[in-house]
Order: structure tokens, then C-alpha cells, then sequence
């Protein structure tokens, strides 16, 4: 459970990196439960992330069960399952709404090889047994690849968030540096802290200088440091999202009242948390 305090921190507030079922990987809460929970908790909406691919329909039909009274918002994430690094397919997702891009996981070349192959580290009887080819965003000489600047163009069209992924620290400072160039309004560099993709606060600072957002997910939480990196790059350079889902952590809505207590028990500002959920939230989904 989690304060009176942040309960009403909640009201109104966005997680925007929910992973829900039906997925390769054993969820707590199917799409439809995740916008009943977030109604309870007075939360104004989740985005879905589903490393198969798409998510747009199910956000349309969890927004629906609810009437309305939170919003489910889906996105696409360029695995194999999709073509890969695909323009078509982000074209799709978001003619269909989908509100944030992300380049490659589970099937990038960075995540295969900290992994193992076929996925060893993370079991699933649901994943397909056809050889997976590692995805990059590099092309031999370690530039872009020509389709990242098709997909940079459909980002830009439809203002929507362009998100590194699990793409190697080399391959998402370049991608995030290169969209900015581009114009690209909106990029976040996914988990800077996560395991598969821990980027130096140094560089973090870089790349928020030149507009990027940086993402802290409670599911890498370490309250001290979350602290000391929220003072030191602000927050106003933040979203604040939990990355839950799975069936060993509590209900993504449950997580992120509890990640709201331990900021608030550290120094955090009720202000700062909102700008972080609900402000920055709100400027990403263009609501």
C-alpha cells in the first residue's frame, strides 16, 4: 500500500511503460484490469508496451471497458514480430493512435547478447522458436541505417515519442543525438538504468542538454541514486514510469503510489513528482 500523500499525487497522473497481458511473458494484470486499477487509483491513463509488437487495440478496448474514465494509450516496439525496424510499421501504430515509438528490445542485438540466445534468461513456453536475427540501428560503417530516418520523419508528422529501447549505449546516444539534429521533438533514452542498457550520468547530462528526456522506471529503483540523478539533471528532464507488469512485482498503479512514497521520503517535492507524472506525461501523450 502506499500514503494518503501520494494517493492524491496520483490523481491525474500517467504511467507511461506498463507491460500487461496478453504477452510472450507472465503478467499480473491484463489491459482491461490495468485501466480498472488506474480508475481506482484516480490515475489519468497508462501507455502499453508489448515486445510483440503492437498495442493499440488493446488500449482501445481497456479504454472502452472503463468508459472513458482513465485512457489507455498503446505504442509499437520494432522487434522482429513486426518487420523489425520497420517504417510501415510505425506508420500503422500511429495512424491507430499509438503514442510512443520504441526502437528494438528483446530482439536488438544489444538485449540478444546479454541475454543468450533464444531468450535463456527470460523463459516463456509463449515465444516463437524461429531463429531471431539481432536487430541494430547501424549499418557497417556504425551510422543510422537509412529506414531510422524514414521512421524520424513519421515521428516528426505525427508528434509522437521516439524511445531508445534495448538498444546498445553506442547505438541509442547516436540515435537520440541524430533525431534531435533532425528535429525530432520528442525522444526519451529508455531505463538509463536498467540492466541492459546502463548509460554514465555524464552522458545522460549530454543528452538531456540537447532535449532528450531521461526515463526512471521503478522496476530499476535504487532511491538514493533516483534522487541524486533527479537533482542533478531535473526534473523537467524526467518521466517517471514503472515498467511493471510482470508477475513477481505488485500492479503497475500499486508500484507507482509506492515509488511516489520512497521520492517523497527522500527529499522529492510533491511538485517535482507531479512534473515528473503528470506535466511531462501530459506534454508527451499531446493532452
Amino acid at each position: 500500500m502506499y500514503s494518503e500523500k501520494a494517493a492524491e499525487i496520483l490523481k491525474g497522473a500517467y504511467d507511461l511503460h506498463v507491460h500487461t497481458a496478453p504477452s510472450f511473458f507472465p503478467r499480473c494484470v491484463d489491459t482491461v484490469e490495468l485501466a480498472g486499477n488506474l480508475v481506482k487509483a484516480g490515475m489519468a491513463g497508462a501507455v502499453i508496451k508489448a515486445h510483440q509488437g503492437f498495442s493499440t487495440s488493446q488500449a482501445y478496448f481497456a479504454t472502452k471497458a472503463v468508459e472513458g474514465k482513465t485512457n489507455i494509450y498503446g505504442s509499437v516496439v520494432l522487434n522482429t514480430f513486426v518487420g523489425g525496424i520497420n517504417p510501415a510499421a510505425v506508420e500503422a501504430a500511429v495512424k491507430l493512435d499509438a503514442k510512443i515509438v520504441h526502437m528494438p528490445t528483446i530482439t536488438s542485438a544489444n538485449h540478444l547478447a546479454m541475454m543468450g540466445d533464444g531468450f535463456k534468461k527470460m523463459p516463456s513456453k509463449k515465444l516463437p522458436k524461429t531463429p531471431v536475427k539481432p536487430l541494430t540501428v547501424l549499418d557497417d560503417s556504425g551510422e543510422l541505417i537509412p529506414e531510422i530516418y524514414e521512421i524520424f520523419d513519421i515521428v516528426k508528422d505525427f508528434n509522437v515519442l521516439l524511445a531508445t529501447g534495448h538498444l546498445s549505449n553506442r547505438e541509442g546516444v547516436l540515435l537520440c543525438e541524430k533525431a534531435k539534429e533532425y528535429g525530432v521533438e520528442k525522444v526519451v533514452f529508455t531505463h538509463p538504468d536498467f540492466a541492459t542498457n546502463l548509460l554514465d550520468i555524464d552522458t545522460q547530462e549530454k543528452l538531456v542538454r540537447k532535449g532528450v528526456f531521461m526515463e526512471r522506471t521503478y522496476i530499476d529503483f535504487e532511491v538514493k541514486p533516483a534522487v541524486e540523478k533527479i537533482r542533478r539533471l531535473g526534473a523537467e528532464n524526467y518521466l517517471l514510469t514503472t515498467d511493471f507488469g510482470q508477475t513477481y512485482n505488485v500492479a503497475p498503479a500499486e508500484g507507482m503510489g509506492r515509488m511516489v512514497d520512497e521520492l517523497l521520503e527522500n527529499g522529492i517535492t510533491e511538485a517535482e513528482i507531479r512534473k515528473m507524472i503528470v506535466d511531462n506525461a501530459k506534454y508527451i501523450l499531446n493532452v
